[in-house]
């Protein structure tokens, strides 16, 4: 019994539809994408080697993208730290002369003594 290789057509549209979800920033469908691809590339074997450098550079493709969207995705996580960080307090005086600390993270005042 002769098992043939995955479609190279099927493979490729799976990993443009991978990078287009990428620069989408739909995460939610990568999944689905991981797993048909994954149960395309058990269903059959002897691929030659030119597929696999396809398949190859089709990976790498979409490994670099998504490498760059995990950068900015901890690069816009780091930036709201910083803003909530320096932010965080913001200190002011009421119309008697009091001071007053406002934290804009907890939606209340506190009189300074």
């Amino acid at each position: 019994m002769s098992v043939r290789p995955p479609d190279p057509g099927i493979l490729r549209r799976l990993a443009e539809e991978e990078r287009a979800l990428l620069r989408d920033g739909e995460y939610a469908g990568l999944s689905r994408i991981a797993a048909a691809r994954a149960a395309l590339l058990r269903s059959g074997t002897g691929m030659s080697p030119a597929m696999l450098d396809e398949l190859r550079d089709d990976l790498d493709r979409t490994r670099a993208l998504l490498r760059a969207a995990m950068d900015g995705l901890r690069d816009g996580a780091a930036r709201n730290d910083a803003r909530h960080r320096a932010g965080a307090r913001l200190d002011t005086y009421g119309a008697d002369g009091s001071g007053r600390s406002v934290s804009l993270g907890v939606n209340r005042l506190e009189r300074r003594a």
